[in-house]
């Protein structure tokens, strides 16, 4: 299994309409057996109150500082992500499936997650349908994809996903490191339509 541990945590309960706050410093989440490490600067969590106050933790912001990672594809088509000694893939959600049944199980995870986010029939206890915000600060991003030969690290990379009315704004900026010292600087929008279940760019 993993294990989470940080060198400092804050709690403050704050005024009456702002969400509870946990404040978490120098986070370090290592796989089996203390192997590999991801670390993490800063984690700032806001709890909503009204679901606490209904036995229920449902995150209202989430910021993460300092994050640094590493994805990786391997010949086969499979990510992973890179926890030093260990490599995380989606096998840990279920048994290791066909090549071609890989993307298919991949799409069911980020529905699930835009299905928590939505927040409506079904899924409105979700533990995300109260998130307005989820950001990402100054994150070092590295690529390996030995499938396509693509080796790349994107540095002081900042992700945005925040709620509107109608779906999700998602914006990214960061600077990229390739091949042959090849430097860019890249920055995307998107949003997703709770409507159209669509990603536009």
């Amino acid at each position: 299994g993993y294990s989470i541990t940080f060198d400092e945590a804050w709690l403050a309960w704050g005024g009456y309409l702002e969400p509870f706050q946990i404040e978490l410093k120098k986070i370090s989440i290592r796989g089996a057996e203390g192997a590999g490490a991801l670390k993490i600067d800063n984690i700032g969590i806001g709890l909503s109150k009204t679901a606490l106050s209904q036995f229920k933790v449902q995150p209202k912001e989430i910021i993460i500082q300092g994050l640094s990672f590493r994805l990786m594809r391997d010949q086969d088509g499979r990510f992973g992500l890179d926890m030093g000694d260990n490599i995380f893939t989606l096998d840990a959600f279920g048994p290791p499936l066909p090549q071609g049944m890989q993307k298919e199980r991949r799409r069911k995870l980020v529905l699930m997650v835009l299905s928590q986010l939505k927040g409506d029939g079904e899924n409105d206890a979700g533990d995300l349908s109260r998130l307005r915000r989820f950001i990402v600060k100054g994150a070092t991003v590295g690529y390996e994809d030995t499938h396509l030969g693509l080796n790349w690290v994107g540095r002081n990379s900042d992700f945005v996903l925040s709620r509107a009315d109608n779906g999700i704004n998602i914006t990214a900026d960061m600077i990229v490191h390739g091949n042959a010292g090849r430097r860019t600087s890249f920055r995307a929008n998107g949003f997703y339509a709770w409507s159209a279940q669509s990603l536009r760019s």
